[in-house]
């Protein structure tokens, strides 16, 4: 979501330049400063009519996909509705962390203290938003590229019974670049990482997509694993969530489409195969518990990505991040300017989330105040703390807040159709 392209608004070209040198003035008062970001958002991204949000779900209800086959008996432990509940709050618990940390993307852990303060209520549509070019992109509790991409992960699914297709979704990649969700008032992808819009950018994209993101990542001298595939990652764990041998490969595929570099796609693997054994139904009550979950997927990642190097460094970040504290949040510096995007940061926040024993809201504002790539990083805690609680435990008062919680609850169900859940 979010918008690159400006609509009609009644702002005239000359006080379009004099927001924006507002914005940009360091002698500029914070009341006009949040004057002309107030100014500048309403005028170059739309909040749709009530009619039109209507009108984008009820083109989702019209879209119809070939069914993926029956769920075998015993593939999960949970009773369907819980079932179903957990694989709801996995797709909201992402959009809603995601939205929540939109207010500290890209700012320092410093800054965030200095203009939120102490304690702040972070939400999706917070009572105040740091005023910036950055944050006017996308209007009040608007997500952003993190979940767009899972769902277009997510539509690509449904298109392709289950099954990743890289050059399906490397499509639908390139069309979203260029015109964002139209349905939902875009003028075009916003927030879209460096590398990723490198990789849409080669000629061969669609038709190789693994190949074209692995020469992009080698000519960048195979140093690039930035956390643009973990981010939208959690839903490849849910077809065919039985299946390991399934999961794994479609987790991979969608990774390699834009992210070669095996950090990358390890990171994603722990992440598919936690919501994999979670929709199993593996008990997920004590902190015992949770820290054998992720230990499962960290085995079965170690045995997929044969990399040593890789393997220790993700086994230190994930042992660090079992112990749910802040200090352990803390000391991954998640606002290290020259590691914002790192995968396994990105990784660490949601492993960290996933051992959780305090609310989602208290969770996610405390990974939205170490500032970094909060947005990124919320969006795989809020996946898989959501899908650990289901969407029934999840703040009633954030979903509200949510622009498209309505579209974005008919791709569910189509998702929860598919696996016979309703």
């Amino acid at each position: 979501m979010g918008s690159t392209q400006s609509r009609l608004r009644p702002l005239a070209e000359d006080e379009i330049s004099t927001a924006l040198y507002t914005l940009a003035s360091g002698s500029s008062k914070q009341e006009a400063k949040t004057a002309a970001f107030t100014a500048l958002r309403t005028h170059f991204v739309p909040v749709l009519s009530k009619k039109a949000k209507l009108a984008a779900v009820a083109s989702v209800h019209s879209q119809r996909y070939e069914l993926w086959g029956l769920m075998p008996a015993g593939a999960s432990l949970l009773p369907p509705e819980r079932l179903a509940d957990r694989i709801r709050g996995l797709v909201f618990g992402a959009a809603l962390g995601d939205a929540a940390g939109l207010a500290t993307e890209f700012l320092s852990r410093k800054t965030v203290e200095e203009f939120y303060g102490e304690g702040f209520p972070f939400s999706p549509q917070p009572s105040r938003v740091l005023p910036d070019t950055h944050r006017m992109m996308w209007a009040p509790g608007d997500w952003t590229d993190d979940t767009d991409q899972l769902v277009l992960i997510l539509q690509s699914l449904l298109h392709t019974k289950g099954l990743a297709d890289p050059s399906d979704f490397a499509r639908r990649m390139v069309r979203w670049q260029e015109s964002g969700f139209q349905e939902l008032g875009d003028g075009g992808a916003a927030g879209l990482g460096q590398h990723t819009k490198h990789v849409l950018s080669n000629p061969n994209f669609v038709t190789a997509p693994h190949e074209t993101a692995f020469a992009v990542w080698e000519n960048g001298g195979r140093k690039n694993a930035a956390n643009g595939a973990v981010m939208r990652t959690a839903v490849t764990g849910v077809p065919f969530f039985w299946s390991r041998e399934t999961v794994i490969h479609n987790t991979i595929s969608f990774c390699k489409t834009t992210h070669a570099d095996p950090r990358c796609v390890a990171s994603c693997l722990v992440v598919a195969l936690c919501v994999s054994e979670m929709l199993m139904g593996v008990p997920t009550d004590t902190r015992a518990q949770m820290e054998q979950l992720v230990a499962r997927a960290v085995a079965v990642t170690k045995e997929t990505v044969a990399d040593d190097a890789v393997m220790d460094e993700l086994t230190l970040t994930v042992e660090a991040t079992t112990r749910h504290d802040p200090q352990s949040l803390r000391d991954l510096e998640l606002d290290d300017p020259h590691k914002l995007g790192y995968t396994f940061k990105c990784l660490g926040s949601g492993v960290w989330a996933l051992n959780s024993e305090t609310s989602f809201e208290s969770t996610m504002r405390q990974i939205v105040s170490e500032g970094g790539d909060a947005d990124t990083n919320c969006a795989v805690a809020g996946a898989l703390l959501g899908c650990r609680l289901g969407f029934s435990q999840l703040p009633s008062n954030w979903v509200a807040e949510l622009q498209h919680s309505s579209w974005l609850d008919a791709y569910a169900q189509k998702l929860l159709f598919m696996l016979q859940l309703r």
